[in-house]
């Protein structure tokens, strides 16, 4: 990522990868990037958790503090824009869908999508609210997609960058990383706000959102290249629905956990 004159490129130094050089081959053109090492996780401790979403409260803080380049994409200000129908959408009607995955539970499922469903739909579509901080976010921030070195927080795969509410990168990671083993979202939540601000309306926006998202993928045929990929979107499709009647303090929808992955 360039960040020409604006202040984050110490930031970004910090916590991306470092560029060794780049070269183009036919129709492909390559980075050279530093060797990070292996995975950092899963598992995910608890005392790696906090260390890794504390690092990225302090991205989140420090990006914050300066302007962004003019071509990173503020989702939003384009009603129509593929970032915002990704990010942004809470379809009822995929929630419906995946009533499917229920079995017996399927009539449960549907009286709690009718009563419920469009209160999160409502929350969702506030996310990309001007009122609501912005700043630079990775956007697909997961375990996958960093590592923890000597205690520095160095993310990659950056292509779902955007100026967006930090909020967004702690549902994603806080649901991935608890999906895997780890701690409860509400307690990764806690421990992000060690270190940043959070605003607890545009973290309800980002967990309905995030549940939202899943629910469109959850109920969705399998694909042959990635066979693993459908099941591990139902599991975050239960711990992200769970979480949002948490905050949102609506009965728990135990008929999540009847999903067959």
């Amino acid at each position: 990522m360039s960040c020409e004159s604006t202040g984050n490129c110490r930031t970004l130094e910090s916590h991306a990868p470092a560029v060794l050089g780049s070269f183009k081959f036919d129709d492909w053109s390559l980075l050279l990037l530093e060797d990070v090492g292996p995975k950092t996780a899963p598992p995910w401790t608890a005392s790696l958790t906090r260390a890794v979403v504390g690092e990225l409260a302090a991205f989140h803080e420090s990006t914050a503090r300066h302007s962004l380049p003019e071509w990173v994409p503020t989702p939003g200000l384009v009603a129509s824009s593929e970032l915002r129908t990704r990010r942004c959408a809470f379809g009822l009607e995929d929630l419906v869908a995946c009533v499917a995955l229920v079995g017996s539970k399927a009539n449960e499922g549907e009286r709690w999508i009718k009563a419920y469903g469009p209160v999160l739909a409502e929350a969702s579509a506030r996310l990309p609210d001007e009122a609501f901080n912005r700043t630079l976010i990775h956007g697909d921030i997961r375990s996958d997609n960093l590592r923890l070195v000597d205690g520095r927080l160095i993310m990659f795969d950056w292509p779902q960058a955007s100026n967006f509410p930090p909020e967004f990168d702690l549902a994603a990671f806080a649901q991935a990383a608890t999906v895997e083993g780890g701690p409860v979202p509400q307690v990764i939540a806690n421990w992000y706000a060690e270190r940043g601000a959070i605003n607890p309306d545009a973290l309800d926006a980002a967990v309905a959102s995030i549940a939202g998202y899943f629910a469109n993928a959850a109920w969705r045929p399998g694909i042959p290249e990635l066979p693993r990929m459908r099941a591990f979107q139902r599991e975050q499709l239960k711990v992200s629905l769970i979480w949002a009647a948490h905050r949102f303090r609506l009965p728990e929808p135990t008929w999540v956990n009847e999903i067959q992955t």
